[in-house]
Order: C-alpha cells, then sequence, then structure tokens
C-alpha cells in the first residue's frame, strides 16, 4: 500500500493539522492577493471587445459609403467648374473690390494693392483651392470702424482672413493707423487643376 504525502513525512496527527490549516491559509491568502482583484477584468474585457466591436462597424459603415461620397465629389467638382469659378485674374480684382466695398460701408479711407502673385498650396487638404494675397493702407481710422470692417470681412460668405495686422496710433490721438495684409481662397479653376 503506497503512503501519501503527510505519511512520507512522519507527521504527528497534530501536526499534520497544524500543515494542513497552513497550507489552506497560505492558498487563502495567495488568492486572495493575487486572484480576486482581477475578477473584475474580465467584464473590463467584454466591455472594451464591445466598443472595439461597435468601432469596427462605424469604420465598415465608412468604407462602404465611400463609392458614395465619391460620386458626391465627383458631382460637385463638377458643379463647382460649371458654376462659373473665378478665373486667376479675375480673382485679384474680386478681392480688391469686396475688400473696397466693405471699408466704404464701415467709413474707411483705404489704399489697396496686390502683393505677390498667385500662391498654391501643395498640402492635399487645398487641392481645390488657390491663395491671393492684398495690402491695405488705412489712414485715420477709428477703432470702431475698424472693427466694423474686419467684422463684416469675417462674417460674410467670402473666404478672406486677415493674415496680418501692424497698427499704429494716428496723429490725432483717437484714431489709429493700419496696415493690413489679407489673404483669399478662391476655388482653382479647371483649367488651373489640369496643369
Amino acid at each position: 500500500m503506497s503512503k501519501g504525502i503527510l505519511d512520507q513525512l512522519n507527521l504527528r496527527p497534530n501536526e499534520r493539522r497544524l500543515l494542513v490549516a497552513v497550507l489552506l491559509v497560505t492558498f487563502v491568502v495567495v488568492n486572495l492577493w493575487f486572484v480576486v482583484p482581477h475578477f473584475k477584468d474580465w467584464g473590463e474585457l467584454k466591455i472594451k471587445m464591445a466598443e472595439e466591436k461597435n468601432k469596427l462597424i462605424r469604420y465598415q459603415n465608412a468604407i462602404a459609403k465611400v463609392p458614395e461620397l465619391q460620386q458626391q465629389l465627383n458631382a460637385l467638382s463638377e458643379d463647382g467648374v460649371n458654376s462659373g469659378v473665378i478665373g486667376g485674374e479675375d480673382q485679384a480684382v474680386q478681392l480688391q473690390t469686396t475688400i473696397k466695398t466693405e471699408a466704404r460701408k464701415a467709413g474707411l479711407k483705404m489704399s489697396v494693392s496686390p502683393r505677390g502673385s498667385t500662391v498654391t498650396s501643395s498640402s492635399s487638404t487645398n487641392q481645390f483651392f488657390t491663395e491671393k494675397r492684398v495690402v491695405t493702407d488705412i489712414a485715420n481710422a477709428e477703432p470702431k470702424q475698424l472693427v466694423d470692417f474686419l467684422y463684416s470681412l469675417g462674417t460674410g460668405e467670402s473666404m478672406i482672413r486677415v493674415e496680418n495686422m501692424d497698427l499704429q496710433r494716428a496723429p490725432l490721438k483717437m484714431q489709429l493707423r493700419a496696415k493690413l495684409f489679407f489673404v483669399a481662397k478662391y476655388q482653382k479653376s479647371s483649367d488651373a487643376e489640369s496643369n
């Protein structure tokens, strides 16, 4: 007859009970220390798996819409080409006209001069647009007039923004002199896209 592990240790009955109690307490402590804190991990893992599954479904739906979006982009591109996109030479004239019109509405007197040639962006986000820059000089402007002028340019449908502004106090204490550097974005014409 084979002897058990406890029989091989030649322990008395009290020593056996003590050894079993120590092993049982050690087992419980190890489980409490290392196993029990990770009970919630399975629930967290299930939540993460569900989130990732939802993300995968959203991505697959977005990928499925690519052909439809490409058709819409092509249709909008054709509409832009056929809707009389402003040509390169007319863009600078339109920019100057828009700035002068808004300045007159605000009661400002200014001189407008085109600055440089067309600057095209090489980044992929601006592949459909070209930029024009214009410098304006304003002498003896009331601060309210200047603010109204800049506000009206920013709230209109034009894509004109102030790139740089140099303000100085005019000889009259409550007036300003300003040199404004404007940038406007225009949709590229089909001729520019083919080049």
